[in-house]
């Protein structure tokens, strides 16, 4: 037994033994593979750095071989293996736009985005800092493609680039690489406003990295932007800064660049021996740099100078050396297009015709149509160009010479030729509103496009093509207020998380505009934070045009009213539209009623208007005073009415420029005989605004009405005492009614309840000038800026804003004036009253409760007004017209709509409830 114990036990320990042998001889295999393992990817990766000094077709040789070794080893897809794809990446981009080959650039953007899919994975083993340059290399590729959905990936990745790039010190010269390639691109598209966001905060990235070459570049995008915007002091600024820098860089290319910039705003600031002066400069530094591109720019620029100074010869023979030097399409376009203005400003018409279309061909080369003059790019060859303003710059030159030929040799061919492309303009003008984020820069380009609307008005006029002038005025004015009200309706089709999405984007981006006051320059922190919050809410929006197509068709519904509509609109009233387009010289007015249309030119003097409206908010007390008025109040009545014979009866009216009351114009020189006697006068954006925003009838009962007064003011304002008394008459009226005074009138108050009521009324103060100051209103605790109005929607039918100056702001050419009524319009509501200048309160209370006394017997809302100021004058028979004429009303002018179907439905389920308690009734009494 014992023998046997000792042998089990022997056996038993041999065979511990021999395991522990063979696990230390399989560990030291293991341990011996892994380093050899380890060794071989060690000397991988030393291999993938030392390509960065070879060519690039022995570069992906090798780098080729490192990938093959890597993937059969099955080691880690890490870091290193995601720069072995960035590397190969790098490498056929290279190859590909040196030989202009696009399988290069195809399998560039192939292996890039092999790398960025690697470092994007959430392990330790990879690098999210490495993904910057990937990113920006992506935005590169794509951008190179010069194809509009290549750019927007492009701006993507250059986006990505700088959002990444900016959390890791050692990535900041990458991120300002990145953003210096979108604020270019930016530029390019002529979203100006935005290119300089981002040029500020890629130009703090490069000082931070201590990159002057970088920092050059972004401040050149910065210098460009504000070039662009008119902002010429600090442009000059910025330029003379690069200049500093360029001076100490080897790349002499920069320098001349940055002396040529300069040069060329100093010509905007008609500084023009400065211009001569910095333009020798660089054509010096060109030409011993040999670089021809500089060379043909500059004298390209000095043309257009000799051009401009009426020294054509001279200017004729700089663009003939330019076009020698030219080596590029974009040198070569600006060329043909300077010597087609020269020609066109010479009268020579057909020239000028030719060398326009070989522009247009050279910078669209997909214009294959360019030999026949009558041919336009075609909208799909349009809508793949990137560089749409310098391409809308050539439509444009080309209309004004086709209207400029039909002047000198009538020919309504010319017309109708010039007609077709200023409709080319138009779409482009709409498809590069689109692509600008910010406000500025599309009211920049409203007002740049300004010429091309005078000329196709101008145009039409001579056609007798009335349709289409009915366009032109339409899409002259308050496009920007059409796509605000388009997008309210793109909104109503969203859920509920996309919209409570989009809100918190909204709140995030107005508190880090407010953090940086308003949108100037504040700590590069903030600045950053800003431009990646807009960015995530741009991303969010374009996303939801992609999954939403119903979205996408409300928010870029580019269809306008047409005339049959807009007579169909006015028949029910028998009104008259008058539209009025002032441009330099002339004004054209188009007049349209539900039977007839026609257009006239008109003239008058600008000073007219000005000095009407300063007597019409002046308490005219003396004879000399009103002898004034009446002369001035006339001649604007003799000029932009009289002319028109316009029916006597209700008459809405859309002007251009600083709003006019035209109520109180004059028909006689010696006695005050208004306008207001004759004509029910309402005002209107646009027909547009008219057709789009109107009030719909409610089955279910709305809440009447909200009075809101917040009486006194936590600001140094004054008090309005009587505004709470005022309320609570006016709302006497109506049963259902809510009232907001003293210390409930907050701004939160108003903006969560004023939804759902049809009539708001306020009494309050107001600020509003012609400057850039933004408007705003006062509440009991606070302001609401217009721009607070941004996102907003109202359910209202009428807003009454009884608030000194709520009609008044800053004239935006081709746009109108952006008052506080205005930014109340954009948030939907179909008709407001509002105030031109400063009115006494008593009298302002008197006024505005004769109107709801008419407005409550059922008239229309420009009766009910018209009736009031009647009353008013009839009570007061020498009040001046500050006492009532600034109250207007703008938008829509019919009664409010009324609830009386909701009554009638519920008086008749009352009537049939007791016809069936009656035959049920009947029914008992039979049975028993």
């Amino acid at each position: 037994m014992c023998v046997l114990l000792v042998r089990r036990y022997s056996v038993c320990l041999v065979s511990r033994t021999m395991k522990k042998i063979i696990f230390f001889l399989v560990f030291m295999g293991f341990v011996g593979s892994v380093s050899a393992q380890n060794a071989s990817m060690e000397k991988v990766i030393q291999e993938v750095e030392a390509t960065t000094g070879l060519e690039d077709k022995a570069a992906i040789q090798l780098l080729e071989k490192a990938r093959l070794a890597w993937e059969k080893a099955k080691w880690p897809q890490d870091s290193s293996y995601a720069k072995i794809f960035h590397y190969l990446g790098r490498r056929h981009r290279s190859l590909g736009w040196d030989k202009k080959d696009q399988n290069h650039v195809k399998k560039a953007i192939e292996y890039t985005e092999k790398a960025v899919f690697i470092n994007s994975q959430k392990r330790p083993d990879v690098s999210e800092a490495n993904l910057a340059n990937s990113h920006l290399n992506l935005g590169l590729l794509y951008e190179n493609e010069l194809l509009p959905q290549d750019i927007a990936k492009g701006m993507w990745h250059y986006e990505r680039s700088l959002i990444i790039g900016q959390k890791y010190p050692q990535k900041y010269s990458v991120a300002a690489d990145a953003g210096s390639n979108m604020a270019k691109v930016l530029n390019v598209t002529g979203d100006y406003e935005q290119a300089l966001k981002v040029a500020f905060v890629a130009e703090n990235l490069a000082r931070k990295s201590n990159n002057p070459e970088k920092r050059s570049s972004c401040l050149e995008k910065k210098s460009n932007a504000l070039r662009a915007l008119g902002r010429l002091n600090e442009a000059e600024t910025a330029m003379k800064e690069i200049i500093q820098l360029a001076e100490s860089s080897p790349k002499q290319i920069y320098h001349g660049n940055a002396l040529a910039n300069l040069a060329a705003l100093y010509y905007e600031k008609k500084e023009y021996r400065n211009m001569e002066i910095y333009f020798d400069k660089s054509f010096e530094v060109f030409r011993k740099a040999d670089f021809n591109y500089g060379m043909a720019m500059v004298k390209t620029n000095l043309g257009y100078l000799k051009n401009a100074l009426n020294e054509s010869q001279e200017a004729e023979k700089l663009y003939m050396e330019g076009l020698v030097l030219a080596d590029t399409p974009a040198i070569k376009t600006r060329l043909l297009d300077n010597l087609a203005m020269l020609y066109y400003k010479q009268k020579k018409y057909s020239q000028a015709i030719s060398y326009l279309q070989q522009a247009i061909h050279t910078f669209l080369p997909a214009f294959a149509e360019y030999s026949n003059i009558n041919s336009n790019p075609s909208p799909k060859t349009i809508k793949y160009c990137a560089e749409k303003n310098y391409l809308l710059d050539l439509i444009e030159n080309k209309g004004k010479v086709w209207l400029a030929q039909y002047k000198q040799a009538p020919n309504k061919a010319y017309l109708s030729n010039a007609e077709k492309t200023f409709l080319v303009a138009d779409q482009m003008i709409d498809l590069m509103r689109w692509e600008h984020k910010g406000t500025q820069s599309k009211l920049f380009w409203r007002n740049k496009t300004r010429s091309i609307y005078e000329n196709a008005i101008e145009t039409c006029y001579l056609l007798k093509d009335y349709e289409k002038a009915f366009y032109f005025f339409e899409k002259s004015r308050a496009v920007l207020l059409n796509d605000k009200l388009n997008e309210l309706g793109a909104k109503q089709i969203l859920s509920e998380a996309d919209l409570t999405k989009e809100a918190q984007l909204q709140a995030k981006i107005d508190e880090l505009r407010n953090k940086s006051e308003g949108g100037k320059a504040g700590t590069d922190k903030t600045e950053s934070e800003l431009l990646m919050a807009e960015n995530a809410q741009s991303d969010f929006i374009k996303n939801l045009e992609k999954t939403n197509p119903a979205y996408y068709r409300f928010k870029y519904d580019t269809t306008t009213v047409n005339l049959k509509q807009i007579q169909q609109y006015l028949r029910p009233k028998g009104s008259t539209l008058i539209e009025y387009f002032v441009a330099d010289s002339l004004t054209y007015a188009i007049v349209v009623s539900p039977s007839s249309v026609k257009i006239q030119t008109l003239r008058f003097d600008p000073n007219d208007t000005q000095t009407y409206l300063r007597l019409c908010a002046k308490d005219i007390s003396t004879k000399t005073e009103l002898n004034e008025f009446l002369a001035v109040s006339n001649r604007l009545y003799q000029s932009l009415i009289a002319p028109l014979n316009v029916s006597k009866g209700h008459v809405i009216i859309s002007y251009d420029g600083a709003f006019l009351p035209f109520e109180a114009l004059s028909l006689s020189v010696s006695k005050p005989l208004y306008l207001l006697n004759e004509y029910a006068v309402s005002y209107t954006y646009s027909a547009q605004f008219l057709f789009k925003n109107q009030p719909e009838p409610n089955f279910w009962p709305q809440k009447s009405f909200l009075g809101v007064a917040p009486v006194q003011f936590s600001q140094k304002l004054n008090m309005l005492s009587g505004s709470a008394e005022s309320i609570e008459r006016i709302g006497g009226a109506y049963l259902w009614k809510n009232e907001l005074v003293h210390q409930k009138a907050t701004k939160n108050a108003f903006l969560n309840q004023a939804s759902g009521h049809r009539i708001v009324q306020v009494y309050t103060h107001a600020f509003a000038d012609s400057t850039q100051t933004e408007p705003h209103i006062y509440f009991a605790d606070s302001a609401l800026k217009v721009s607070d109005l941004g996102n907003a929607s109202f359910k209202i039918n009428l807003l009454v804003l009884s608030a000194c100056k709520t009609g008044v702001g800053k004239v935006a050419k081709g746009e109108g004036v952006l008052s506080l009524a205005r930014g109340f319009s954009m948030a939907g509501i179909p008709s407001t009253i509002t105030t031109l200048w400063s009115v006494e309160d008593k009298k302002t209370y008197l006024l505005t409760e004769l109107f709801y006394t008419f407005l409550n017997e059922g008239l229309t809302k420009d009766e009910a007004l018209q009736k009031a100021k009647f009353q008013y004058i009839s009570t007061y028979p020498n009040a001046a017209p500050s006492a009532w004429a600034g109250l207007v009303l703008i938008g829509d002018a019919s009664a409010l709509p009324s609830n009386t179907f909701w009554w009638w439905g519920l008086g008749g389920l009352l009537m049939l409830i007791v016809l069936w308690g009656v035959w049920m009734k009947g029914n008992l009494s039979v049975k028993h």
